[in-house]
C-alpha cells in the first residue's frame, strides 16, 4: 500500500510539474501570437504606404512626361519648365529611396513573421510531447486509484473479518 502511495505521489508531482511547463508554453505562445499580430498590422500600414508612393511615383512620372512635352513645344518657358522637371525628378529620386526603404522594412517584417510561425512551431510540438506525457500520467493515475481501491477493499474485508472473529471469540 504504502509503494503505491508513493508512486500516486511522484505521478502528481509530475502532473504539477507537467501542469506549470504547460502554463509557460501557453503563455509564450500567447506572447508569439500577439507578436504576430503586431507584425501584421506593421506589414499593413507599410504595403498601404507602398501603394501610396507608387501612385505618387506614377503622378510624378506623368508629371515628367508632360513636362519634357512642353519643353519641346514652348522655347519660352523652357527655363521654368526645367526647374520644376529638376524638382520633380529630385522628388522621385526621393520617392524611390523611400520605397527602397519600405521594401527593406517589409523584408525586415516578413523575416520576423517568418521566426514567429517557426518559434509557434515549436511550440505546438512541445504542446504536443507535453500533452503525450500528461496522457501518460493520467493512464497511471488511473491504475493507481485502481490498486488503491482493491488494497483498501482487501483491508475492509481483513477488518471485517477480524471483528467478526472478535465477535464470535467474545461470544463463546
Amino acid at each position: 500500500m504504502d509503494l503505491n502511495f508513493n508512486a500516486l505521489m511522484t505521478t502528481t508531482k509530475d502532473v504539477a510539474a507537467k501542469a506549470e511547463s504547460l502554463g509557460a508554453h501557453i503563455s509564450a505562445i500567447a506572447s508569439l501570437a500577439e507578436r504576430a499580430k503586431e507584425l501584421h498590422t506593421a506589414l499593413e500600414a507599410v504595403t498601404v504606404k507602398q501603394s501610396e508612393l507608387d501612385a505618387r511615383q506614377i503622378q510624378l512620372d506623368a508629371n515628367l512626361r508632360a513636362i519634357q512635352l512642353a519643353l519641346a513645344n514652348q522655347e519660352p518657358r523652357l527655363l521654368t519648365l526645367t526647374e520644376t522637371a529638376r524638382a520633380n525628378t529630385l522628388q522621385l529620386s526621393e520617392l524611390k529611396s523611400e520605397n527602397q526603404d519600405l521594401i527593406t522594412r517589409t523584408t525586415n517584417i516578413q523575416s520576423d513573421i517568418s521566426t514567429v510561425l517557426t518559434s509557434l512551431s515549436t511550440q505546438q510540438y512541445s504542446l504536443n510531447h507535453l500533452e503525450s506525457g500528461l496522457k501518460e500520467m493520467n493512464q497511471r493515475i488511473t491504475e493507481n486509484q485502481q490498486s488503491i481501491k482493491t488494497v483498501l477493499m482487501v483491508a475492509s474485508f481483513s477488518l471485517l473479518v477480524a471483528v467478526l472473529a472478535v465477535a464470535v471469540h467474545f461470544i463463546k
